[in-house]
């Protein structure tokens, strides 16, 4: 979509991730969500390869896009692929966050456990109920939008060259 309204190369999209707690199958049961889960290290192997050979063919600015977000992202998997969203089995589990982990997490400690261990369901948020389409196609729309304007600005070098070499310089004191 935003490629329609911004010239630039897109290619094919990459249908792995490192959700690890995946493995163990949804609310700890031995069922399989049919989900391929990737190390972190297996991931950013590969993500460094694609993006070395993109480079290789010439081209300079690579930009990884990725959406994730709870309602909105329930918008937005109606606005562009509408048959993967079933919202008749919406209020069927419960997606609220049970805070089991806040005595930790507000200390401001993370760790890779606490989305099983606070959203058992697999997913947290209310349910989208009352999404209408006029919700979904704006949120398609300001997120198309957003991306044609972050575009724009990666493309320019007057704005990206000064940010790539302070950059550089950051990178090469480490």
């Amino acid at each position: 979509m935003a490629s329609e309204r911004e010239e630039v190369c897109v290619f094919p999209k990459l249908y792995f991730g490192d959700l690890q707690g995946s493995r163990s199958g949804k609310a700890g049961t031995e069922k399989p969500y049919g989900y391929i889960a990737l190390s972190a290290e297996t991931l950013l192997w590969m993500i460094r390869g694609i993006c070395d050979e993109i480079g290789r063919n010439g081209l300079k600015k690579i930009l990884i896009f990725s959406g994730h977000g709870g309602f909105g992202e329930s918008a937005m998997l109606m606005g562009t692929y509408p048959d993967l969203i079933r919202l008749d089995l919406c209020e069927k589990e419960d997606g609220l966050n049970q805070h089991v982990s806040d005595p930790i997490t507000s200390l401001g400690v993370q760790w890779a456990g606490i989305w099983n261990t606070d959203c058992p369901n697999a997913y947290c948020g209310h349910p989208p109920i009352g999404l209408t389409q006029a919700i979904v196609d704006a949120a398609v729309e300001i997120s198309v939008q957003r991306l044609v304007e972050a575009l724009k600005v990666l493309k320019d070098d007057s704005v990206m060259d000064p940010i790539i070499g302070a950059s550089r310089k950051s990178w090469a004191k480490d």
